[in-house]
């Protein structure tokens, strides 16, 4: 099974899924290295503190494959971070109508 979005077929037999990396807070640590090499169609899907979503250049920045937080995450936090496959180019949840997780959701509904 596969959809175009864009001019970018997305084939869901083949598409990697994706990949969550985890990380534990510790008050004074701002930058957090991610193992996924970022590129190609891989990119961050979205951060969360303790499932509290983090928006770009807000609460963190991204330079290679190091988030750095605005302001260090507690102590004992949760922080998650998703990399996906594909392109989210202009896909936030602050831009309405545009919300990833919304559209992941509708693309499943439609296909499955």
């Amino acid at each position: 099974k596969s959809i175009t979005l864009n001019g970018i077929v997305v084939d869901f037999d083949t598409t990697p899924s994706n990949v969550i990396e985890n990380f534990t807070g510790i008050a004074s640590q701002t930058d957090f290295t991610i193992a996924q090499a970022l590129g190609s169609g891989i990119q961050i899907g979205e951060i969360t503190i303790d499932d509290v979503e983090q928006q770009p250049t807000v609460d963190y920045t991204l330079t290679g494959q190091v988030v750095t937080f605005i302001t260090a995450p507690a102590a004992a936090t949760a922080i998650k971070v998703t990399i996906v496959s594909g392109q989210l180019t202009n896909w936030t949840s602050a831009d309405p109508g545009n919300d990833w997780n919304q559209s992941v959701l509708y693309m499943y509904i439609i296909i499955f």
